[in-house]
């Protein structure tokens, strides 16, 4: 007896807290002509998630309706940026939201020019191509 209770309430301690982190991470909005901000703080206190953005990129007064019923926070999002040139990425808890348009002229200058890097060290007059030691 004791070694099933032993094997079955680690894997029940599993299953209670993955269900808990889903639910978590689901969401309910009823939200008409709300700032784009606004969205985001209902959503950071329904879940654990904080949202990053650059009032730069994306236009915190936006205004937006949209109404969801216990849906993943992923789709959601998915659902309030369709069809615009906004993204976001869930890293941990924390929501970094982008505008994928106004990437920066440098930036696209130097994806365009990647160059592959090659070369060797040499340590007691042999080559080592992989890594380099340097004196403290």
């Amino acid at each position: 007896m004791k070694k099933i209770l032993s094997i079955l309430l680690p894997g029940l301690f599993f299953i209670t807290t993955f269900s808990l982190d889903a639910q978590r991470n689901k969401v309910t909005l009823n939200l008409n002509h709300t700032r784009i901000k606004d969205v985001f703080s209902e959503i950071e206190k329904q879940t654990d998630y904080l949202f990053f953005y650059s009032k730069s990129k994306i236009n915190p007064k936006q205004i937006i309706s949209i109404v969801v019923q216990n849906k993943p926070v992923t789709e959601v999002l998915d659902e309030l940026f369709k069809g615009t040139n906004i993204r976001f990425s869930v890293i941990q808890n924390h929501i970094v939201v982008t505008n994928d348009s106004e990437q920066n002229p440098e930036q696209q200058d130097l994806q365009s020019q990647k160059k592959k890097i090659q070369g060797y060290c040499e340590e007691s007059g042999r080559r080592t191509p992989d890594w380099c030691k340097y004196p403290d």
